[in-house]
């Protein structure tokens, strides 16, 4: 919807900041609604009990939330995906691009995401500092994703050299504008997510503090 979709197959800049709002800021914002806690609540007792409960207690989805696990599948899609040819089949193949390409950016930042950022139940237990190590290691493949789409002399996707543009740069100036935007946009989103891990390290901290005078003046009473 908007400017961004009804240009992403003209565009190469705007697709990447289609890429860019899946992965790096629809999918946190979601986890942190706690989408989990939600689908818990809102199905019905019998379906929570025979299906949602079993499927959320498995081992393969206690295998998709390693933030190991799912740091490596967020980047072999974010990599694979802009350099390999399945680029440039979403482009030429619509059903691609919707039903494969976009939920597949969705589904892998929303697995990535949770373990970090969820509050709600099933959330794997990670220790404040790996959360903020495991964002700003993310930023590496981003910048470097970016960086390389950037910097290349040759137009990478053929549909951008072919497609007829209405107005905007040509296709080599509209691929390292889309290169640039992910090298400085991903780092600059992961910050803000980063700022927030720290954040909550703090506030975590200040209770277990907090905790530790109550039980303190609670012994020095005994």
């Amino acid at each position: 919807m908007g400017p961004v979709g009804s240009y992403d197959d003209v565009f190469f800049w705007a697709h990447m900041i289609q890429h860019m709002i899946l992965m790096m800021l629809a999918a946190p914002l979601l986890v942190l609604g706690q989408p989990v806690l939600l689908a818990l609540r809102a199905v019905p007792v019998r379906f929570r009990r025979r299906y949602l409960l079993p499927l959320l207690r498995s081992q393969a989805i206690e295998w998709l939330g390693d933030p190991r696990i799912t740091w490596l599948l967020f980047v072999a899609v974010l990599c694979g995906t802009h350099f390999s040819p399945f680029y440039e089949f979403a482009l030429e193949h619509e059903w691609a691009h919707k039903y494969v390409e976009h939920p597949l950016y969705l589904g892998v930042a929303l697995l990535y995401y949770y373990p970090l950022m969820g509050r709600g139940p099933f959330a794997q237990r990670v220790r404040p500092s790996h959360k903020i190590v495991s964002l700003l290691l993310m930023m590496i493949p981003e910048a470097i994703t970016g960086f390389f789409i950037y910097a290349s002399p040759y137009v990478l996707y053929p549909h951008y050299a072919a497609v007829h543009r209405p107005f905007g740069p040509g296709a080599l100036a509209d691929q390292q504008l889309g290169g640039a935007l992910m090298w400085a946009g991903s780092m600059l989103l992961d910050t803000g997510w980063v700022a927030l891990a720290v954040r909550d390290w703090l506030v975590e901290d200040t209770r277990k503090t907090r905790r530790a005078d109550q039980q303190s003046a609670l012994a020095g009473r005994a």
